[in-house]
């Protein structure tokens, strides 16, 4: 009976370190993909205009492991000098849970808008956080927030 008692405790014991062990070494779990639809959307650029609007944001075709995304954005800054329709295409890295977005075309409406590469963090499809660059565009920071549906 003691023997027995011991090797049921030693098999445990042994169950439990393998068990420890194996789940510090899962895969991470991968980030929430931005959701589709309409989301709001606020921006400062590095020369000091602030900027509000519109993101539309579609799921295209996934690109290997990543999600493919196209769509707009509606800027429109605070002065209401410049507005517009600049059109992207995009991927989301649920690995790493960045997206990003590459301006491929622009609808003015008043002013002149330039294309961004633009870069952010997504948190729980629902937040976005990040920067833009861009050869004809004044790199800033932006952020969106999904509206209610």
């Amino acid at each position: 009976m003691r023997k027995s008692a011991g090797m049921i405790l030693t098999v445990s014991a042994a169950f439990f370190v393998f068990c420890s062990i194996s789940s510090a070494q899962k895969t991470p779990r991968p980030w929430i993909a931005p959701v589709t639809g309409v989301w709001m959307v606020t921006a400062k650029d590095e020369d000091g205009t602030n900027w509000s609007g519109r993101l539309h944001l579609v799921r295209t075709t996934p690109k290997g492991k990543m999600l493919g995304y196209r769509g707009y954005f509606y800027w429109e800054s605070r002065d209401r000098k410049t507005s517009g329709n600049e059109y992207f295409t995009g991927i989301f890295d649920r690995w790493s849970g960045k997206l990003r977005f590459k301006g491929y075309k622009v609808r003015n409406i008043r002013g002149e808008l330039g294309t961004g590469d633009y870069e952010a963090s997504v948190v729980k499809g629902r937040t976005m956080r990040g920067d833009w660059a861009g050869e004809d565009a004044v790199p800033g920071k932006w952020s969106a927030t999904r509206t209610a549906r």
